[in-house]
């Protein structure tokens, strides 16, 4: 079902009701958690793993999660973006189209914020056996994000230098 916030109700407030945010969010001290064979579709902010950085007392050491099997479709960022939380991503699919009108994903040579998966404070992530299919991204007809972390760099778990690999393991800490 497609939620865009240009159908949005007014809520009590009297502020449009907005769908972009929270989709299905880990936090508070969870831990052990597996989400498999779902499909997450046209949502801006998809999945947080963590709640802030100042969250240390509840998050750390928890939020150990697996996503395995699911299908993102139409997410422009945020599948998942971790803090404090330890992440197998696994055999996902994630497809968008910068020319969706209810839900475009955009890349940084827009102006926008395309990111499939987001580390955070003491966070790692293994990544392994997805596939990423988005549309209409800068000049070509069909681009590849780049999946990665504003801090850090990401380092092969296997293959050899100059290979590319299909697993690949970000930390933080």
């Amino acid at each position: 079902m497609r939620h865009p916030d240009s159908s949005a109700r007014t809520g009590p407030n009297g502020r449009t009701v907005t769908f972009h945010d929270g989709l299905f969010d880990v936090k508070d001290g969870t831990d052990l958690v597996a989400v498999t064979n779902s499909r997450f579709v046209d949502h801006d902010k998809a999945m947080l793993v963590g709640s802030g950085d100042d969250n240390a007392d509840t998050d750390a050491g928890r939020l150990r999660m697996t996503l395995a099997g699911n299908s993102f479709d139409g997410v422009c960022q945020r599948g998942p973006r971790v803090r404090f939380g330890q992440v197998d991503v696994v055999n996902n699919y994630y497809t968008g189209s910068s020319r969706d009108p209810v839900s475009p994903v955009e890349g940084s040579a827009a102006g926008g914020h395309c990111y499939a998966i987001g580390l955070g404070h003491e966070s790692s992530v293994v990544s392994e056996g997805n596939a990423f299919d988005y549309r209409g991204l800068a000049s070509t007809p069909r681009s590849r994000c780049r999946t990665g972390t504003p801090r850090g760099s990401p380092t092969p778990a296997r293959g050899s230098a100059g290979v590319p690999s299909t697993s690949r393991t970000w930390s933080t800490a």
